[in-house]
């Protein structure tokens, strides 16, 4: 038993639980990105360094409670543990017994600020008096930061993953089966999806292809392909990926390769398959808004305006950017002036990306092509 993998406590946790059911409690799926089957893993390979843990933290409690008075687990945390309802704001009793845990190992939950210990204030003179808001998610604080806050509006954020979130108020939370529903606090919440193969998959391509360094030469080499020619359909799944279809099991492939497919073929072909998880994501979404949200666009994919036009193709629509490079951390900052009564502007949206008719249509077959080769990959 010690030998099996993380997916496998998954797995078990999914013959126990039904799967559906704790989505609509939790926002969370059962599998092994989430605390249930990370910590029945632990419980089962760790049995003695488990038995010895008082609290389960996130790394920001931890800061906080070696500087602070006092601490909490913010909403916006527990909620991406899949162990909570957000609904309710509480814990779920079924699943931390069967996790073998109790609250108090998880702590007091709550958004109120704390204040620094006087011997932190000493070693910290400059944050003396200053209020310490627990830590919040980073999908929460990327959507406050790029200004994806009110109904109609999506943000999408590819750095080295990918997600895309769109962020309502209410205190019913709920998500379409295979998204999350996360909590950005008592009154806000989340729905949306992420992928885990994204600008990690770019640099594996850049790195394990000898592609050319220089950035610029990639760019222009891409700027030339504005469709797909080179014959591949991929899943990106080097990374064991998450949303729509959560299929840890399976791993990437790469299918039509022939004597003429080229190293930009394939970094082409890769970037276009996270793309298309995107773009069903997106679909997923719009279907439980009123109507189809506008995307806003950060992370280092801004820093190519090939990557943001094939990505505004794929989803056949507007695509706004935005200027902040660094969304989440001016997320954070946005959440701790809003605890504090302050009124943040919203982005003044500028000229959108318009996608093309028809690199739009060819897409659109293409990710047939990906959906049926998952299908027939999964049995």
């Amino acid at each position: 038993m010690g030998g099996l993998p993380l997916q496998a406590d998954a797995a078990q946790l999914r013959e126990e639980f039904d799967e559906h059911d704790t989505h609509a409690r939790t926002g969370c799926m059962l599998r092994a990105s989430f605390w249930p089957a990370k910590l029945v893993w632990l419980a089962r390979t760790r049995r003695t360094l488990f038995s010895k843990v008082r609290r389960w933290v996130s790394p920001g409690e931890w800061l906080q409670r070696e500087l602070c008075s006092e601490v909490r687990c913010a909403y916006g945390m527990a909620t991406g543990t899949g162990l909570f309802n957000p609904t309710k704001l509480e814990w779920v009793e079924g699943l931390l017994e069967r996790c073998e845990i109790r609250p108090e190992h998880l702590g007091e939950l709550g958004d109120e600020p704390a204040e620094l210990l006087p011997e932190s204030a000493k070693e910290f003179p400059e944050l003396a008096g200053i209020p310490w808001f627990p830590a919040i998610g980073d999908g929460a604080a990327s959507n406050l930061g790029c200004g994806a806050t009110q109904p109609g509006l999506a943000a999408i954020n590819v750095g080295t993953s990918a997600a895309l979130r769109v962020m309502s108020e209410g205190s019913l939370a709920r998500a379409p089966f295979g998204l999350f529903c996360y909590r950005v606090d008592a009154n806000r919440y989340l729905v949306g999806g992420a992928v885990s193969n994204a600008g990690n998959l770019r640099s594996w391509c850049l790195r394990e292809m000898k592609l050319p360094e220089n950035p610029d030469e990639i760019e222009a080499a891409m700027l030339s392909r504005d469709v797909p020619v080179h014959g591949l359909t991929v899943l990106p799944f080097w990374t064991a990926e998450r949303a729509p279809t959560w299929r840890d099991d399976l791993t990437g492939a790469i299918v039509g390769l022939t004597q003429n497919t080229t190293a930009l073929d394939l970094l082409q072909a890769t970037t276009e398959a996270v793309y298309y998880r995107l773009a069903r994501i997106a679909e997923m979404v719009a279907e439980s808004e009123a109507s189809r949200p506008r995307f806003v666009v950060s992370g280092g994919i801004q820093h190519s305006p090939a990557s943001v036009q094939r990505l505004c193709d794929v989803l056949d629509a507007p695509l706004y950017t935005n200027d902040e490079p660094e969304a989440s951390l001016r997320g954070a900052a946005v959440f701790a002036a809003e605890k504090l009564g302050y009124c943040i502007q919203p982005f003044a949206q500028g000229t959108p990306v318009q996608p093309r008719r028809r690199p739009a249509a060819i897409y659109r077959e293409e990710r047939k092509r990906q959906a049926n080769l998952e299908a027939l990959l999964a049995g």
